[in-house]
């Protein structure tokens, strides 16, 4: 496999009367807009089952809501969710240890100050906040924060790019009386503060255990057998030497197994994810990629069924009803997701910084940019985070509309298929 960078410019628009602070952790501060929407109940998915164990509530006017738009249906609302619109919206409802400010600098979140590094520079000791407490009520402790750190130091962790600098840098994590917390570092690396303190969200791990039991007992009337005949059947049947030619056979394609594998995972009672979250771009779904996502749930089963300890969890995590109803530290709660149309989140009075100002967030769903785009100019929403160079000269024209720039990593990736076979199995033909 090939692998470049490419540096890019990501561009974020602020609209009308937005008061916000976008930094790292958002963090809203002040009234919005005075404009004022029709209240909404509560609705359910198109499968009937309620997208939120909380109470119904009736959307709340615009001139106590900060909306922003997310181009895409969210996948899940937990910390192993990597999609765009979903990690913007993980970064209302959790919190790190550190945050970075809008000069990219670390400050502490839960963490009461900066910490305590020892002479040889391998073991530092972070003191949490006192009376920190989660969305649902219970007190954050360091067995929280212990157990978060260990799931990104699993094998099997769960939390993105996250993992390999969570392995390359920490030996482990440990609890120090009742707010202490002790990290033993490979080596002495200043930058951990900003890579991985400031960006690993804490989860609580009582509710996170529960939904691994819940996960446990479905996943464990499937069986381990079951699902590895099952990916060893896609993957000989996707990657047979006929699929290599003109005219591959119907099994070659990935969605030819969606009903298998749905299958598996309806035995193994776990949601499916929303097709309209793999958009074809002309309108439709794209089947392959829904397929592989389907597959990889799958994978992850058998991963976890074949794990056990914190590995198991680590696994499990990115599958469990968790993401349907996350519970966080962070400024605004979890209320509920309206597939199509939005999720929304609410003020959370306990949070490490203050309760905030603005009473709700909304993340509206917007699929086209051109929409989204006018939805910025009309006052509809109050932050496009992302916007294409189409839109950056007609959206520069508008008086009420701010655009910022950043520079923005990018990657360019070339694989190679290098099974036994295959032309690229040769280094020399890589290289050539």
């Amino acid at each position: 496999m090939g692998l470049g960078t490419a540096q890019g410019k990501a561009m974020t628009v602020v609209g009308r009367a937005a008061s916000v602070v976008l930094a790292t952790v958002l963090t809203v501060a002040g009234c919005v807009t005075s404009t004022p929407e029709p209240t909404r109940t509560r609705s359910d998915d198109a499968s009937g089952s309620p997208t939120s164990r909380r109470s119904p509530l009736v959307t709340q006017p615009r001139a106590t809501t900060f909306v922003f738009a997310i181009g895409a249906e969210p996948t899940s609302f937990s910390p192993a969710a990597q999609d765009a619109g979903t990690r913007l919206i993980g970064r209302f409802l959790f919190s790190a240890l550190y945050r970075l400010d809008e000069r990219l600098l670390p400050r502490p979140d839960l963490a009461e100050a900066p910490p305590f590094i020892a002479d040889d520079g391998r073991t530092w000791t972070v003191q949490l906040l006192p009376r920190i407490r989660f969305h649902d009520g219970s007190r954050l402790d360091p067995a929280d924060v212990v157990f978060t750190y260990q799931l990104a130091l699993s094998p099997n962790c769960p939390f993105g790019e996250l993992c390999s600098i969570a392995r390359a840098g920490l030996l482990d994590v440990s609890a120090e009386g009742d707010r202490g917390v002790r990290l033993e570092l490979r080596e002495p690396d200043s930058a951990l503060l900003a890579t991985l303190l400031s960006q690993l969200w804490i989860v609580p791990r009582g509710p996170v255990q529960a939904s691994q039991k819940r996960f446990l007992d479905g996943a464990r009337v499937v069986g381990p057998e079951a699902v590895a005949a099952l990916v060893e059947r896609v993957d000989t049947q996707t990657n047979a030497a006929a699929c290599l030619g003109d005219s591959p056979p119907e099994p070659c394609a990935l969605a030819t197994h969606i009903d298998a594998l749905e299958a598996l995972l309806r035995k193994a009672d776990l949601p499916l994810p929303a097709r309209r979250a793999f958009p074809d771009g002309a309108g439709g779904d794209d089947a392959e990629a829904y397929a592989a996502a389907l597959l990889r749930r799958v994978q992850l089963i058998g991963s976890a069924l074949g794990s056990s300890g914190i590995d198991q969890l680590a696994a499990a995590f990115p599958l469990l009803d968790f993401g349907e109803d996350p519970v966080g530290t962070g400024a605004f709660a979890f209320e509920r997701y309206r597939p199509g149309d939005a999720v929304e989140l609410r003020r959370f009075a306990g949070a490490a910084g203050g309760a905030a100002s603005i009473a709700n967030v909304r993340a509206q769903i917007i699929e086209d940019p051109r929409v989204a785009a006018t939805a910025l100019k009309t006052g509809e929403i109050d932050w496009l985070p992302e916007i294409g160079a189409e839109q950056v000269s007609e959206l520069a024209n508008d008086a009420a509309v701010r655009i910022g720039g950043r520079p923005g990593p990018g990657i360019r990736l070339i694989v190679f298929n290098v099974r036994s076979g295959r032309v690229y199995a040769d280094p020399a033909a890589r290289h050539g």
